[in-house]
């Protein structure tokens, strides 16, 4: 059988790549023939699929270059428009490969079932209720050469109800298809109620205690991209679980669009875990219009929120600040001169050398002598000297 399929896949192929070149006549004998042989080789697939999967518990040294050769040949006659022969024998297999609990050949015959099957949604489905996490993931990468907004709506769908190992397949997956600019758009536009989109039913998804599923509904969120998930990620600062909060941030980080606007806003209600992470991600985007916002927090109650908003105000101040930065520094305990000294400095520094050096002298005349050795640092960092 081993020798029947590989000389019907060679036969195949020939027939496929050959060019005859000859008069009318020949040219019809030769695809009376072809014909003739692909009825052969079709009956050949339909009686193969049983034969092939049960060699995968007995033979693993024959069974490779089998199923390769079976496989190809099934794609080769595909290619010839057996579409009906291909679909049959594809089933088949992948009947006989379950039975048989070979999970390569199954997800090798899964491909070619999605390629004769017309509807891929159904398809999709019965595949992400398999126990094989390896085929259910085959299955969703198979399905992404299919995708259209009915997928993705259907998968949305499905996702408030499904088990928390199918959400989190289901959610990197549509976090992944959203690396596609056109998919991305596609994703952005679909509904999974009346005036409720599919992004709004992620984002109710970021409620559950699960972090897996958290973890894969704000990366999938980061991906589509919506402004409106902005809010509620950094919703998700008012917890005290640092993990939670973790997710928030990372997903945040790299999140286009007002990140600063809704940390900020969020920063009062925020739990001390969240208030580090929200000043962190002000610190990186140089939020200077959230000044005070950080500003408030060098008054927190906790010592850690205290440092960390202290080492954030050199990424958010500009020249307007100057004077409040300075009378902070004449004040400071000594645990805050270092990060007030680089926050001054930092406000200044657009400026021309020779302004920056009038300044901090100015200062030093208003702070008075026990004072100005606060400066000396600052004049040196900002190349007044």
């Amino acid at each position: 059988m081993i020798k029947l399929i590989l000389y019907f896949t060679q036969l195949a192929l020939y027939l496929r790549l050959y060019l005859f070149q000859g008069n009318t006549k020949q040219c019809i004998f030769i695809a009376m023939m072809r014909k003739k042989i692909y009825s052969i080789i079709c009956s050949v697939l339909l009686l193969c699929p049983g034969i092939i999967a049960a060699q995968s518990i007995t033979d693993t040294t024959v069974v490779t270059e089998t199923n390769e050769a079976y496989l190809q040949l099934i794609k080769l006659v595909n290619e010839q428009g057996y579409t009906k022969e291909v679909a049959a024998a594809a089933q088949s297999l992948l009947k006989n490969a379950t039975k048989s609990g070979s999970s390569q050949l199954r997800i090798a015959a899964l491909e070619i079932v999605f390629a004769t099957q017309a509807d891929k949604i159904k398809m999709l489905n019965a595949a992400l209720k398999d126990k094989d996490e390896a085929y259910r993931n085959a299955a969703l990468r198979y399905a992404s050469g299919y995708a259209d907004k009915a997928m993705y709506t259907d998968l949305m769908k499905s996702l408030p109800k499904a088990m928390n190992e199918r959400k989190v397949e289901i959610l990197y997956w549509i976090g992944n298809e959203a690396k596609s600019n056109e998919k991305r758009e596609i994703l952005k536009t679909v509904e999974t109620a009346i005036e409720k989109t599919g992004v709004q039913t992620l984002i109710q998804l970021l409620s559950t205690p699960d972090h897996n599923v958290k973890q894969a509904v704000a990366s999938a969120l980061c991906n589509i991209g919506e402004k409106e998930a902005i809010p509620a990620l950094a919703d998700l600062f008012k917890s005290d679980d640092t993990q939670v909060v973790t997710i928030a941030k990372t997903a945040l980080s790299t999140f286009e669009g007002d990140v600063p606007l809704s940390v900020a806003k969020i920063m009062r209600q925020a739990s001390d875990e969240g208030k580090k992470a929200a000043l962190e991600l002000l610190s990186l985007r140089k939020a200077d219009a959230y000044f005070n916002a950080v500003l408030e927090q060098t008054k927190s109650a906790s010592p850690q929120v205290r440092i960390v908003a202290y080492e954030t105000l050199k990424n958010v101040v500009s020249e307007k600040d100057f004077i409040i930065l300075c009378g902070m520094l004449e004040t400071a305990e000594p645990v805050y001169m270092l990060p007030l000294q680089q926050a001054v400095a930092s406000s200044i520094s657009s400026l021309a050398p020779e302004k920056r050096e009038e300044m901090i002298n100015n200062r030093m005349l208003q702070a008075g002598d026990s004072k100005n050795h606060l400066y000396n640092p600052i004049l040196t960092s900002t190349d007044c000297k």
